[in-house]
């Protein structure tokens, strides 16, 4: 951050480092909010800058407050997680009293965030309070454990490390959860739809920890994609067969014509098959991806929906099938 004064207050949110990680694919997409504390009506926000831990800013922004009031202010820099589907979450932030700044010349500071407040979530009487952080991420993290002592009435507090997984709704829970014992892999896939031209693009990423289907202990993963209406199989594509894996890398992009107006009507149906060059190839599993899909597979259509000409990716838990 940058701080000036003639007659006015001016601040530069000049860059920000190693921000932690709050999307899942590693990245953030962070932005800042400035306030001129105790009056926080006095806000200003930076432009949001995308998947990146590392932003660079250089955004000025100006405070007209009166001189002699400045000792009494603090600045307040919120940095954010943008979400355009949900609640932006806050990554951290930083406190300026300016009565710790020399004021009378051009002051340049690198400081370290601090995490956003804790959130308490009482869990039952009167054993004691869990402390998470605003945003839980899948993943290890550590949580405070808030006890009173019967005897003293004091608080203890320690931190303890665990392993969680957070989900989005019920229905991302259940679906997570009914195919925890037979767990067939994941594929992730990256949707983008452009209405002017009628294309809806789908990506075969990768898949990870596939089901071994071969006798050594691998597959011959490849990956099919059926447009659907209803029942009715408009379109096929599929990838390249990967030899000997159960983490196959594709990146491999397919296109289908779509109108706005079909777009409501059809739905996409992702199978990984394993390739056999003497038998008939078997189905790993099956991803159903549309407007009556449920859990992850409406969620990502969606995404894709509210987000025209931007690509959406998305790690899917695969299904069992039949056959193919």
């Amino acid at each position: 951050m940058l701080i000036r004064l003639k007659k006015m207050l001016s601040v530069t949110v000049v860059d920000g480092q190693e921000l932690p990680a709050m999307d899942l694919s590693g990245t953030s997409d962070p932005y800042v909010k400035l306030y001129l504390m105790p009056e926080k009506k006095k806000k200003f926000q930076t432009q949001v800058h995308r998947k990146t831990l590392n932003p660079v800013f250089n955004e000025t922004f100006v405070f007209k407050v009166p001189y002699n009031e400045l000792p009494s202010k603090t600045l307040l820099f919120s940095i954010y997680d943008f979400d355009r589907f949900g609640k932006n979450d806050q990554i951290g932030q930083l406190q300026v009293p300016l009565n710790s700044v020399d004021l009378g010349e051009v002051v340049r500071q690198t400081r370290c965030i601090q995490p956003p407040p804790l959130t308490m979530v009482r869990i039952g009487q009167p054993a004691g309070l869990f402390v998470f952080p605003r945003s839980l991420s899948h993943g290890r993290s550590s949580i405070t454990t808030c006890s009173e002592t019967p005897s003293t009435g004091q608080l203890s507090m320690k931190t303890t490390e665990i392993a969680f997984v957070c989900f989005a709704s019920i229905a991302e829970f259940m679906d997570y959860f009914s195919l925890q014992e037979n767990r067939l892999g994941e594929v992730c896939l990256a949707l983008r739809y452009v209405p002017n031209k009628s294309k809806l693009n789908v990506v075969v990423m990768e898949a990870k920890n596939l089901k071994k289907m071969d006798v050594i202990g691998l597959s011959d993963p490849y990956v099919k994609i059926y447009l659907m209406m209803g029942n009715k199989r408009l379109e096929k594509k599929k990838t390249t067969i990967k030899m000997k894996t159960l983490n196959p890398y594709y990146n491999e992009s397919f296109g289908f014509e779509v109108s706005p107006e079909k777009l409501q009507r059809v739905h996409l149906v992702i199978t990984v098959m394993d390739y056999d060059r003497v038998g008939s190839n078997d189905a790993i599993g099956r991803v159903h991806i549309g407007p009556n899909s449920s859990g992850l597979g409406l969620r990502h259509w969606m995404d894709m929906i509210n987000s025209p000409r931007r690509s959406t990716a998305q790690w899917h838990v695969l299904e069992p099938l039949k056959e193919d």
